[in-house]
């Protein structure tokens, strides 16, 4: 089995670690998506690894990370000054839960801006969205995203209506363990169609943390086999040819 990893934050791997994925491949892992939260990260990245085989470096500006007051104007200038040269855009949306919501308006800047940026060219988007499906929907609208770029939406918790919404408008959308564990990402998977469906892990967690590339791949595949559990339907060869074309590779 091959695998692809559609949103993961290889950033925040213990890069002493010489298991982990950008030092070292596993045979089923044929590609990875690595969303960055900061345009820095982004862009430190990249240096450190200019001709990775199988990474692909997304340009990111994390919501969450704006509410923390770590990603800023400047931020966004850096995004805008990097974007020309990113083909992938990866982890940037909005998040109102309640931990994040007070940095609405700084969030919402940064979206803006962020959408404005990758109007004119074809890039691959990977968008983060909690609590705020229906205004992602809208300004992605309003700004043509879906028309002149692939956009995925990573791990979708939103509304029926607003999933069916996004099908129309032709969203790709990765989904990962607890979306195969929850009643809603189970209902969710069930109706996305198949050629629209990826793999992601969202790992690792934290900064400086374990994860090394055989742990991807595992976790990939318990995705992937939990999904055609879910669906009574083979789909792997259908979601490694969509991931594999959506990375170039």
């Amino acid at each position: 089995m091959t695998v692809y990893d559609m949103h993961c934050h290889m950033g925040f791997a213990d890069q002493s670690d010489p298991t982990c994925s950008l030092h070292v491949a596993d045979p089923r892992l044929g590609g990875f998506l690595c969303a960055t939260v900061t345009p820095r990260e982004f862009k430190d990245l990249r240096e450190r690894h200019p001709e990775h085989p199988m990474a692909r470096f997304a340009l990111g500006l994390h919501p969450q990370w704006v509410t923390k007051g770590i990603c800023d104007e400047s931020s966004l200038q850096l995004f805008c000054e990097l974007v020309g040269d990113a083909a992938f855009v990866s982890e940037v949306g909005l998040d109102y839960r309640e931990m994040y919501v007070e940095g609405k308006e700084g969030q919402l800047a940064c979206f803006h801006g962020v959408l404005s940026a990758v109007q004119n060219g074809e890039r691959v988007l990977s968008i983060h969205t909690s609590e705020a499906e229906r205004e992602v929907l809208d300004i992605m609208e309003e700004y043509g995203t879906f028309r002149n770029n692939r956009c995925i939406f990573h791990w979708f918790s939103g509304s029926c209506d607003q999933l069916h919404r996004a099908i129309k408008l032709g969203a790709y959308f990765s989904g990962g363990l607890k979306m195969t564990k929850s009643k809603r990402g189970r209902e969710y998977l069930k109706v996305i169609p198949k050629d629209r469906l990826l793999l992601e892990t969202d790992y690792p967690r934290g900064e400086d943390a374990q994860f090394s590339a055989s742990a991807q791949a595992d976790m990939l595949c318990e995705i992937v086999e939990a999904m055609e559990h879910i669906r009574g339907e083979h789909l792997r060869e259908y979601v490694a040819g969509t991931s594999a074309e959506l990375l170039g590779r």
